[in-house]
């Protein structure tokens, strides 16, 4: 079992802690998003590094031709542990005499005073583990499309109130310029779809 740190936003925290968010979907950045299809899991290979890696072909092969392949290895496994790396800061209780994180998430409308005066919240990639809050136990990992995501049960099991706002999220983390072409392209997307209880 392995523990890996994961970026949620503030919006998914908030799903997470109320029951809604069941999976995440990170975009697989070494998959072709046209001209390939699936050819599934590496299971035996001469190579142990291929072992447990995804792998798509060009359309035109059969599915044991694996002369033009393109790997990708997940990011978790099923049984690792996912600890949710968030926005947050860290203040100093003085009556305690110990440092406690606080998280954005549930405190984003309040104002937080040290002596050089208003706080500044760190964003979550400076979060440590040792502050992680959230932790989650990986129960499914897959590949799909994104397309094929955003219309089946994944969607909702994103967090997000329907399908229009998960779109939304995923062209704003995704999406550079936003254009008819590249958000075409990011529904032909690879997607890994990691499935997870929350502890």
């Amino acid at each position: 079992m392995r523990e890996k740190g994961i970026l949620f936003s503030a919006d998914m925290v908030r799903a997470l802690q109320a029951g809604r968010k069941t999976c995440t979907c990170i975009v697989i950045k070494k998959f072709p998003c046209t001209g390939y299809k699936w050819a599934g899991w590496i299971t035996d290979s001469t190579e142990g590094k291929e072992i447990g890696n995804a792998v798509i072909i060009p359309e035109s092969q059969e599915i044991y031709d694996h002369t033009n392949a393109v790997y990708a290895k997940p990011p978790v496994a099923i049984g690792d542990r996912i600890y949710v790396r968030e926005t947050w800061q860290e203040t100093y209780y003085r009556n305690t005499d110990v440092w406690k994180p606080l998280y954005y998430a549930g405190n984003e409308n309040k104002i937080w005073i040290d002596d050089d005066g208003k706080m500044k919240w760190y964003p979550s990639v400076r979060m440590p583990k040792k502050y992680a809050r959230i932790w989650l136990d990986v129960t499914d990992v897959r590949v799909s499309r994104l397309n094929d995501v955003l219309y089946n049960t994944e969607a909702e099991k994103e967090g997000f109130a329907d399908v229009g706002c998960f779109l939304k999220y995923m062209i704003t983390k995704y999406v550079k310029k936003c254009t008819d072409e590249t958000i075409n392209e990011l529904l032909h997307t690879w997607v890994w779809v990691i499935t997870f209880d929350k502890k």
